[in-house]
């Protein structure tokens, strides 16, 4: 449940914008009657080693890593699209050309990517620490559910950028790799291809030893080859990729354990304009299911800022 406690003392900070994109294609290995989306798995932030989120002081007090209690916590892990934060020296569009290459390996051609969506959240900012660490919170439309006691840390806001984006998969090297993962599942009854067809296939990044290099079959793909073959370099923040049958995506909507639940809602959300963007005609039941769900969600006292509109 997200949380809307009044905090104590609220001083607008810098905006620390985040953008990320809606990769559509058509893949027909996985999904030979609909529109397929791209996207990653993250690490949780605790166990990322360029952040530190497992303990944090805040009002004095050290709390423990808890992404569920009423304080927050750091990122969780989670399926989700490609993008992060924007650099100073850099444009908003310019930062999800840059994002997406860097936890995916696609390449989007210039003028390639559509702004679909804009909202805002806010995150906390630790000013008491020298290094200024940017904590991650749930978003809403209020400041966030954390008590700060003065001058130990600050709001900033947090707008957020989604733009659609098309892949071209027959002239991306994903497509070599999922191939032949795909058929080597088949060949040792890891996949089915109906289950592929219905929930798409995820291929997680692990540092292998030479001998599992040699046995190395179905969804498991050594970080040395995304690096080479794919081209992400965020292997430090990315754990897997994986390419879904969009319609799989509106499943999440009542089950998204292990998916970034906001990142859900959007893409369903842009759906129709995935389908347009692919010259397609959109599945009026996947519509009708969202609106449904939405009319649901805009009764609760918590929902999120970019069903409203």
């Amino acid at each position: 449940m997200r949380r809307s406690v009044k905090i104590k003392e609220f001083r607008k900070g810098d905006e620390s914008p985040s953008v990320f994109c809606d990769l559509v294609g058509h893949v027909p290995e996985i999904a030979p009657d609909e529109i397929s989306v791209c996207l990653v798995r993250n690490v949780a932030d605790s166990l990322n080693p360029s952040s530190e989120y497992c303990v944090r002081e805040l009002g004095g007090v050290p709390r423990p890593y808890d992404p569920k209690g009423p304080y927050g916590g750091g990122k969780p892990e989670g399926i989700g699209m490609p993008g992060g934060g924007r650099n100073d020296d850099e444009g908003i569009e310019e930062a999800g050309y840059r994002e997406v290459l860097a936890e995916s390996g696609i390449k989007i051609p210039s003028f390639g990517m559509e702004l679909v969506d804009k909202y805002k959240k806010f995150i906390l900012q630790d000013t008491k620490n020298k290094t200024q660490k940017v904590f991650w919170v749930s978003f809403g439309t209020t400041p966030p559910g954390i008590e700060v006691r003065e001058g130990t840390g600050n709001v900033v806001q947090n707008p957020f950028y989604v733009f659609l984006a098309k892949f071209a998969w027959d002239d991306m090297p994903l497509k070599k790799i999922f191939c032949q993962r795909l058929q080597d599942g088949y060949r040792y009854g890891d996949l089915h291809p109906d289950v592929v067809r219905k929930e798409g296939l995820i291929v997680r990044f692990f540092t292998a030893s030479k001998e599992e290099r040699e046995n190395l079959r179905s969804t498991l793909l050594p970080v040395e080859d995304v690096a080479n073959e794919l081209g992400v370099v965020e292997l430090n923040e990315i754990s897997a990729i994986g390419v879904f049958p969009y319609s799989h995506i509106f499943d999440k909507l009542t089950d998204s354990e292990g998916w970034y639940f906001s990142h859900v809602a959007l893409l369903c959300k842009h759906y129709q304009t995935a389908c347009k963007k692919l010259g397609v005609e959109p599945n009026q039941e996947l519509v009708g299911r969202f609106e449904q769900w939405r009319q649901e969600e805009l009764k609760k006292d918590d929902v999120l800022p970019f069903l409203k509109y």
